[in-house]
């Protein structure tokens, strides 16, 4: 489990897009991405300015894989150096609740029948 920040993804975001599209030739707007975020004094590389120059937030925001919104905050659960599951708080809560409540209806099921767990 971990916790995932924009503030902490935006610090290696221009980093990571110029090491992916730098003089890919592919996209020349790609290229004027990668100059305008080269020029980018490191005090102004914060997620809102970075996200503005790319074009949105996928490199700079965590994002749910519930909901699909890019979020401030996020918690990936998985293994630490694997792929897991990123999700925001609203779901994360949600879940939770849906979880409490099936375990409490199962409880009940069972008490219901004399099984138990």
């Amino acid at each position: 489990m971990r916790i995932e920040f924009a503030a902490t993804r935006s610090r290696t975001a221009a980093s990571r897009f110029i090491s992916v599209y730098d003089g890919d030739g592919k996209y020349p707007k790609n290229q004027i991405t990668c100059d305008k975020l080269r020029a980018l004094p490191p005090e102004q590389q914060l997620p809102g300015i970075i996200a503005a120059i790319i074009g949105n937030q996928s490199w700079t925001h965590p994002d749910c894989d519930e909901c699909g919104i890019y979020v401030d905050v996020a918690i990936t659960l998985g293994e630490e150096s694997g792929d897991g599951i990123t999700v925001c708080l609203p779901c994360l809560k949600g879940s939770a609740a849906a979880l409490a409540a099936a375990q409490s209806a199962m409880a009940n099921l069972l008490q219901a029948t004399g099984e138990t767990t």
